[in-house]
């Protein structure tokens, strides 16, 4: 039993050193550090990472700002480069103008990493998980 009490604090420690660099980061701004880490959570084991680096990217300040699903999706999408093949979709091309009025505004850098499909149910695609984080926190900001 000890030796699981002890795993226990481990990983709660490193959590904590987690958290610890990330408002280190953002000046002790907890709500940019709950926008991180709910990126983190939706981007599950698989692209947690990926969306970690997005929602860092991203100054807060402009995600503060916007008040509307589509800019935030567009954002989202934009950072992790998935709005650059050619698609004859209509909301997809709105997301892409969008991306790229807020990319110039902005003086946004794509991040490096990709976001992966690999062995991964339709439910679990990375667009749905980022169209998800975009919606609640539109809904539910503060």
């Amino acid at each position: 039993m000890a030796f699981f009490d002890l795993l226990y604090v481990e990983r709660l420690s490193q959590k904590t050193k987690l958290f610890g660099q990330w408002l280190s980061e953002t000046n002790n701004d907890w709500e940019n550090v709950l926008f991180i880490s709910l990126a983190k959570g939706f981007g599950l084991s698989v692209n947690g990472l990926v969306f970690t680096e997005v929602s860092k990217s991203i100054p807060f300040s402009i995600i503060r700002k916007t008040t509307d699903h589509e800019d935030l999706e567009a954002l989202l999408f934009g950072q992790t480069v998935m709005l650059e093949s050619k698609i004859d979709d209509a909301y997809i091309v709105t997301l892409q103008k969008k991306y790229t009025y807020a990319q110039k505004k902005y003086k946004l850098k794509v991040i490096n990493e990709k976001v992966k499909f690999f062995r991964m149910r339709p439910s679990g695609f990375p667009t749905i998980h980022l169209s998800q984080l975009a919606q609640i926190y539109i809904k539910h900001k503060h």
